[in-house]
């Protein structure tokens, strides 16, 4: 019984099995036949579009008004600050303020040890006092040795005046000999006296010689001057230069003379043999006459020209010397007090560094204290920051020390009042001095009406690189720029025309339209 129940229930699972599978059959191709339908039917039932789908572009009109290009800068009003730095780097010995304390002007703030400095000081002076004991004694030497170079110089004159008198002299006395010599009536009417004359003088050759020097023109004092030297050695010159043709003109002279006289020695009339035996007698004597006469003659022509000329190179080397001490002694003299005054700006700017102590310029609050006792200060090291809270001004964030400088205008928006300001430009060292350390070099404006400004205040810096009234304008998003120029898209008549315009100021937003374009005209924003 029990196993027919099992049996009939076995039967019934199966067949319900099958039945869901052929239900499931029957879905799936139910559903493929519906969706190949729908395919071939969508296909066929999308419409054709007649008309094409359009988006309207926006359009601006060009106006007119005022434009400015204006940067704006946020702003703070602070007190004046100054920072406050030593001369000269050092050790610091004392900071008598901290930060927050009320200073008076002239109150002493803080201190360098001056040890140091005070023994450089001592140092550089002791050899200042040095070098000029020293340059006392080299400008006393080259002007004693000047002293010594004009003596010598005046020496070379006189003895070349006392050379040039000799030699005229001797050539005054050569030329009243051969004038005597060369007249036959003087010689006919007294040759008695002739003979006697000649024994004790030199032969006529010698005398025409003498006569026929050429004579030396008068030397100029020249004194210590370098010109007497130059006309003392022209004249030299000229009396040597002449010595050779005037030695010819006397050996003739001198022996026309002689044989003058050999002819007239016979034509004498002798009066007695007591008069030729005296004749020979003076005739045997004449030689040791005329002997004695040549020793006691003294220096010749060319021996006193000789001395002319060495005298004249003499006092042309003296006066060359004194021309030369003379710029030496004035070299020295120069070169001494270039270097005294070198020494001495060294000296003073060691003494201006000798107030090693920082002092408050203004009344005011001491804002902050970077350095301490102990610590080593450099030049330009910021030691104090001092503030002056009756004297406010407007501090920015940094900006281009350039732009701020070249500013059409400037305003500012302080506590909703618009007020003019004027910017407050660095140095150029200190600005550099500013990066170098890294700081950042924030922006000052000193306000028209101080009056204005309350400490703590906040507001708006308006820089305004440029500003025209009435001008045409547009937007900036409407203009393009390609090879040729600017150009904007102008609705003609609902046709997009392009068109090349010119333009002028610009700003963040707009741009001047300085040709092209006429007040109205309608354009396409891009």
């Amino acid at each position: 019984m029990r196993s027919s129940v099992k049996s009939s229930k076995r039967r019934k699972d199966l067949t319900g099995q099958a039945v869901r599978r052929s239900v499931l059959l029957l879905l799936s191709l139910a559903l493929i036949l519906s969706a190949g339908g729908c395919s071939k039917q969508s296909t066929e039932e999308v419409p054709q579009l007649l008309d094409p789908v359009t988006v309207e572009a926006g359009t601006v009109t060009v106006k007119r008004g005022d434009l400015a290009n204006i940067t704006y800068i946020n702003v703070s009003v602070v007190p004046k600050t100054e920072k406050l730095t030593f001369a000269r780097e050092g050790q610091i010995s004392a900071i008598h303020v901290a930060a927050g304390d009320q200073v008076t002007k002239g109150q002493v703030l803080a201190e360098l040890d001056l040890t140091d400095l005070s023994k450089e000081i001592d140092r550089q002076s002791a050899q200042l006092d040095f070098q000029k004991n020293q340059d006392d004694l080299a400008e006393t030497a080259a002007y004693d040795t000047l002293l010594a170079a004009q003596a010598d110089q005046q020496a070379a004159q006189a003895a070349y005046q006392e050379a040039y008198q000799a030699l005229t002299q001797a050539q005054e006395q050569a030329a009243k000999q051969q004038t005597a010599a060369s007249d036959p009536a003087e010689e006919n009417s007294q040759p008695a006296r002739e003979e006697s004359s000649t024994a004790g003088q030199p032969s006529s050759a010698e005398n025409q010689s003498k006569g026929d020097q050429s004579s030396v023109a008068e030397p100029s004092d020249s004194g210590s001057s370098s010109s007497g030297t130059s006309d003392s050695q022209t004249t030299g010159k000229s009396a040597s230069g002449n010595e050779s043709s005037t030695a010819s003109e006397s050996s003739d002279s001198s022996s026309s003379a002689v044989q003058s006289s050999q002819t007239q020695t016979p034509a004498q009339p002798e009066s007695s043999q007591s008069q030729e035996s005296s004749g020979q007698t003076e005739t045997s004597a004449q030689p040791e006459s005329s002997g004695q006469a040549q020793e006691d003659e003294g220096p010749s022509l060319s021996d006193l020209q000789e001395a002319l000329t060495s005298a004249s190179q003499s006092l042309q080397y003296a006066n060359l010397e004194v021309s030369r001490q003379a710029l030496i002694y004035q070299h020295t003299v120069q070169t001494d007090s270039l270097e005294e005054a070198q020494s001495q700006a060294a000296l003073d700017r060691l003494s201006a560094k000798k107030q090693g102590t920082l002092t408050a310029p203004f009344d005011g609050v001491v804002v902050a204290v970077n350095k301490y006792e102990g610590e080593t200060a450099q030049e330009e090291d910021t030691i104090i920051v001092l503030a002056d809270e009756t004297q406010l001004c407007l501090e920015g964030e940094p900006y281009d020390n350039d732009a701020l400088s070249k500013a059409a205008k400037l305003k500012a928006d302080i506590g909703g009042r618009t007020i003019d300001v004027t910017y407050r430009p660095y140095q150029a060292d200190d600005y550099l001095k500013r990066i170098m350390r890294q700081e950042t070099p924030n922006t000052y404006f000193d306000a028209a009406d101080p009056e204005d400004l309350t400490l703590g205040q906040t507001g708006t810096l308006m820089l305004y690189r440029g500003e025209k009234t009435d001008v045409l304008y547009v937007p900036i998003s409407c203009v393009i720029k390609d090879e040729v120029g600017s150009y904007v898209y102008k609705d003609e008549d609902g046709q997009r025309t392009k068109t090349y315009i010119s333009t002028g100021l610009e700003t963040v937003s707009y741009v001047e339209v300085t040709d092209g374009l006429e007040e109205g005209d309608v354009l396409y924003d891009n």
